[in-house]
């Protein structure tokens, strides 16, 4: 009995399961180094942005804290600068009051001593008018009336006359009499010189009263030139104010500005960190 051979099957290779080329492997390990490499320095160079960010703020701080601070004492110069002008006000009030007050006093007691002035020279003016009228008497006068006279005003003996019509003095009326003639030019020439003295004190005093006038315009003009001062200055004030609102308000923008970069800065940061 003969048998009949089984077939032998030839064994077949395992089917390798698809797999990715090995080129293909190394590209992607090459894509996730560089992509890491690459969120790593991007990381690193956020983190210097916000880093030099922080310093610009921080310097930007710093320059808006010393305006601050400028501001500050500026304001307070103001405040001095005010308060001076202030008190320098005040001072020339009370200047003006007692310079004010002065004149009034000085103009009645010009007022014053014009009436006294006025009274003396009147009584001088009727003195010598009636020793005109004396003297233009006397050749008119008898010897006999000239005698009584004559006794009368020395407060002497009248003197007497002799058969000749002539006068016989005794000796006190004849020294009053010799007095009174060696005193005349004497004291005509005091009149003389304290008229001169009198003339050069009154031109004295119209010197004074035009220095017065003089120092008193002096005065106005420095009180005018003190308010044009005052006025300059506080227009240099309304500027210096209006330079600090400027200076607060760009240290404010400045403030805001950076904190607005800083927060989109930390945004972006947060989304590559992730």
């Amino acid at each position: 009995m003969s048998s009949t051979p089984t077939p032998v099957t030839p064994a077949t290779a395992p089917v390798p399961s698809p797999s990715k080329p090995d080129e293909l492997q190394d590209v992607e390990k090459d894509v996730e180094e560089v992509f890491s490499l690459g969120k790593s320095h991007l990381v690193l160079i956020i983190l210097l942005g916000l880093a030099l960010l922080g310093s610009v703020y921080l310097w930007d701080s710093r320059r808006a804290q010393d305006a601050d601070q400028r501001a500050e004492i500026a304001l307070v110069k103001e405040q001095v600068a005010e308060e001076k002008a202030v008190e320098a006000d005040k001072t020339n009030a009370a200047v003006q009051l007692q310079n004010t007050q002065q004149q009034a006093m000085l103009s009645q007691m010009k007022a014053s001593m014009d009436r006294v002035n006025a009274t003396l020279a009147q009584a001088v003016a009727d003195r010598d008018a009636a020793l005109h009228t004396q003297t233009t008497q006397i050749i008119t006068l008898a010897p006999s009336a000239l005698a009584t006279q004559w006794g009368a005003v020395a407060q002497e003996p009248t003197p007497s006359l002799d058969t000749s019509g002539n006068f016989t003095i005794p000796l006190p009326l004849a020294q009053k009499s010799y007095s009174a003639l060696i005193a005349f030019p004497v004291l005509t020439q005091d009149v003389k010189d304290l008229q001169a003295t009198v003339d050069n004190q009154k031109t004295i005093i119209v010197n004074d009263g035009k220095a017065l006038t003089l120092e008193q315009q002096a005065h106005l003009s420095d009180n005018q030139t003190a308010m044009v001062d005052k006025t300059a200055l506080g227009a240099k004030i309304d500027k210096l104010n209006a330079q600090i609102v400027k200076v607060k308000a760009d240290a404010r923008k400045s403030k805001l500005r950076w904190f607005g970069a800083g927060y989109v800065a930390g945004f972006v940061t947060g989304i590559f960190v992730k």
